[in-house]
């Protein structure tokens, strides 16, 4: 998942489609018409500038977005590694699932009666008191 953020709004959006990706990118300060009045004030969040900005100096980095996307390296631009990082997030996400899926739904308590079988608690002793009564 990918986030822009509007520098004129504040709006936040969160964005999984290469294609919006693509779009928000073209109405940021990234599209080379920025300069000519089509910058509509959209910046990807912080965090994944500084994650492009790292990927897009890794050389081997570069190398595996660009076999995996069919892209040679000096094309590849800000849009094909936001698309490429919201690809990771997404077969990550995919993979928990599918991982949480496969447990049982009751593995847990299952586990915790074994637990309890091996180590029980100690009973709980219970002391009853009779009143005294004084005698006159």
């Amino acid at each position: 998942m990918i986030e822009f953020r509007n520098v004129r709004t504040n709006e936040r959006v969160q964005l999984t489609r290469p294609h919006q990706i693509g779009a928000y990118i073209n109405s940021s300060d990234l599209h080379v018409n920025s300069s000519k009045g089509q910058d509509f004030g959209w910046r990807l969040a912080p965090e994944l500038v500084i994650k492009i900005e790292d990927m897009s100096q890794d050389p081997q980095k570069l190398d595996e977005i660009s076999r995996r996307i069919g892209v040679p390296i000096d094309e590849i631009t800000t849009i094909h590694l936001a698309q490429y990082l919201s690809s990771q997030d997404d077969l990550e996400q995919r993979t928990a699932e599918r991982r949480k899926a496969r447990e049982p739904e009751f593995k847990q308590e299952y586990l915790d009666e074994i637990e309890a079988l091996k180590n029980p608690k100690p009973a709980m002793v219970v002391e009853t008191v009779k009143p005294t009564v004084k005698k006159k």
